[in-house]
């Protein structure tokens, strides 16, 4: 309940706290719930945490009516939708995710450059190759960074990084390569970063399998 001046009750009945607001004790006014928090009842001294999956800014009443959008998930508490976005080299499409690892790792021969994407970025660029998990640093340059699935830990917020995703001498990678592929038998590839191998063999000379 809340007191306004010249109130002659504990609990008048003109001040029962109202759905989307608490009422502690010695309240002259309703006190609208903060973000993350809601009050679904009336008459309640105190605001219940957001649910797992759901976010609630300030003043909610009902605790399912803001469902996490995609790209991101809510862990209990979250007061906005893109409070906790899916890091980079991950993406979700679903609603309602509540733990970062719910998101999921860029699939192999693409990659997720910003965080809360809702699908991947796009292929792996040729010359280059992608595993699982990658994100793309420069969008102009070959500068990329990899992250990985780390399956010990569980989460998709905690990432080994590493370089060197140029494709090796001896191999080529085309858009959406997830591994090099070896130069075929009869064929060379003569340099790093190739999105087809270089040519045939010289007449002369034999070339096997890289």
């Amino acid at each position: 309940y809340y007191c306004a001046a010249g109130s002659s009750s504990a609990r008048p009945a003109a001040g029962v706290c109202p759905r989307g607001a608490a009422c502690p004790a010695g309240s002259v006014a309703p006190q609208l719930c903060p973000g993350g928090t809601f009050a679904n009842q009336t008459g309640l001294s105190s605001c219940q945490t957001c649910v797992a999956g759901y976010f609630c800014p300030q003043g909610t009443d009902e605790p399912l009516t803001h469902v996490c959008p995609a790209g991101h998930y809510c862990p209990a508490g979250t007061q906005a939708g893109t409070e906790f976005p899916c890091s980079p080299g991950t993406f979700s499409a679903a609603l309602g995710l509540s733990r970062a690892s719910d998101c999921v790792a860029c699939p192999p021969g693409q990659y997720c450059e910003s965080a809360g994407q809702t699908a991947p970025s796009g292929a792996c660029p040729p010359g280059l190759f992608c595993a699982l998990g990658v994100r793309m640093v420069h969008p102009n340059s070959s500068s990329f960074a990899v992250v990985e699935f780390n399956a010990t830990l569980a989460t998709c917020d905690i990432f080994d990084q590493r370089l060197a995703l140029t494709c090796p001498r001896g191999s080529f990678c085309p858009e959406g390569s997830s591994s090099p592929l070896p130069c075929p038998a009869g064929s060379f590839c003569a340099s790093q970063g190739l999105e087809a191998v270089s040519g045939p063999c010289d007449p002369g000379y034999f070339c096997a399998d890289s």
